[in-house]
């Protein structure tokens, strides 16, 4: 523990409060929610990738009919490595509770780092899984894709690495975020755009760039041609995502939230005769649905951002009773009151916009707005330190004697 309080340079009580605190408070709301240590159908599928790999060598699930179901890769990776290490599934959750307990003290450390304490957007984070009823009893991608996340988060405010260390360190995070969650892509690309700029302005060498881009290619060619030897076809991360995009975008779908139970309300006739064609394979199915569905949204413009408008106030505006809202005028207030970082900090909430809409783009359910919780939470905090110090400086200019408010 003094080793992971050295790394981030954390006080005492607030390593005390993030690490430890804010894990045992979320589980402690699992059990009030009423939700005990399961083994769902997601957890079935990443562990059974990583079991048969240990197994038989080969990296590919066999708990869905569909045999050549391919998923990213960063999660099964991960539980490859800890089913080699011999943990159990109670192990396993004993690991996301302590990743958890990580990534708070990442936010608790940017929150620091922006306004001299952290508490603030730890227990904001807390609070937004616990609305989404992500808890840590069962495997969900949200665990691990939310460190990386706050990862980057502190090492945007983190002055303390050289800039080629840091922006290293930042393309790590960056890329493992996506190969866990694809459409965290987006911020991936962002890294690697911070990346070239920071290589235009001598910031870093061309060995720095060069790494930055050659490295994660290597990896999707090796998980590409291994996909190809399970399936036939060169996946370079997953093949599933036609279908969902098809849910999404097709003459009978719908704007509410999606649930696999319901699948069929979203769909159309047309649907049921590809997916029910057994001269088709998985992989084949998936990219007719996508394709159907890009030449759905090229013919019906208007209706596509009409439909990602309504869904982007589903679940990122009434789902959260309008906190996100609070989260995004906190983060401009924080940009027009706090002069330091004022760029990166108009970046970094486009680019959660960005994020947010691009999601709204497709079929919604409430762990889905997720992703754009660990900047709104750093927000959240920012609106709360600048009250605070506005009350300090109210009550520090009355006049001796006086009643605040009075």
């Amino acid at each position: 523990m003094p080793r992971i309080r050295k790394l981030i340079s954390m006080p005492l009580g607030e390593f005390l409060f993030s690490f430890f605190l804010m894990p045992a408070l979320l589980y402690a709301l699992s059990r009030y929610a009423g939700v005990n240590k399961e083994i769902g159908a997601d957890a079935q599928l990443y562990l059974s990738i990583a079991d048969n790999f240990l197994s038989t060598g080969h990296f590919i699930q066999n708990v869905r009919p569909a045999g050549s179901y391919v998923v990213p890769f960063g999660l099964p990776l991960i539980l490859t490595v800890l089913r080699f290490l011999r943990f159990d599934y109670s192990m396993i959750v004993v690991f996301q509770y302590a990743l958890y307990g990580a990534s708070c003290c990442f936010l608790s450390r940017t929150e620091s780092a922006l306004f001299g304490r952290g508490y603030i957007a730890p227990l904001v984070m807390t609070g937004a899984l616990y609305r989404t009823k992500i808890f840590f009893g069962e495997i969900y991608v949200e665990g691990y894709y939310l460190f990386f996340l706050c990862a980057l988060l502190w090492l945007i405010t983190n002055t303390s690495f050289s800039e080629p260390k840091r922006i290293a360190a930042m393309n790590a995070a960056g890329f493992l975020a996506f190969v866990i969650r694809a459409v965290l892509g987006t911020v991936y690309a962002a890294v690697l755009i911070y990346t070239v700029i920071a290589a235009r302005k001598k910031k870093i060498g061309v060995r720095t760039v060069v790494l930055s881009f050659l490295l994660p290619c290597l990896i999707l060619t090796a998980n590409a041609a291994l996909n190809r030897r399970e399936t036939g076809y060169w996946i370079w991360l997953e093949n599933y995502s036609g279908k969902d995009l098809y849910y999404a975008n097709n003459p009978s779908t719908k704007t509410g939230y999606f649930s696999t139970s319901v699948y069929e309300e979203f769909v159309d006739e047309e649907f049921f005769k590809i997916w029910d064609d057994p001269n088709m394979d998985y992989t084949e199915k998936n990219e007719e649905l996508a394709s159907r569905a890009k030449q759905w949204v090229k013919d019906n413009p208007g209706q596509f951002l009409k439909n990602a408008v309504v869904r982007f106030y589903n679940i990122f505006i009434s789902y959260w009773r309008y906190l996100l809202v609070i989260c995004f005028l906190c983060g401009l207030a924080r940009i027009a009151l706090v002069p330091v970082g004022r760029r990166a900090a108009a970046v970094c909430l486009m680019l959660n916009l960005l994020l947010a809409f691009l999601t709204a783009c497709g079929t919604i359910m409430g762990r889905y707005s997720l992703p754009v919780w660990p900047l709104a939470s750093v927000h959240a905090a920012a609106g709360f330190h600048l009250c605070l110090r506005r009350i300090i400086r109210r009550s520090k200019d009355l006049p001796s004697g006086t009643v605040p408010g009075a």
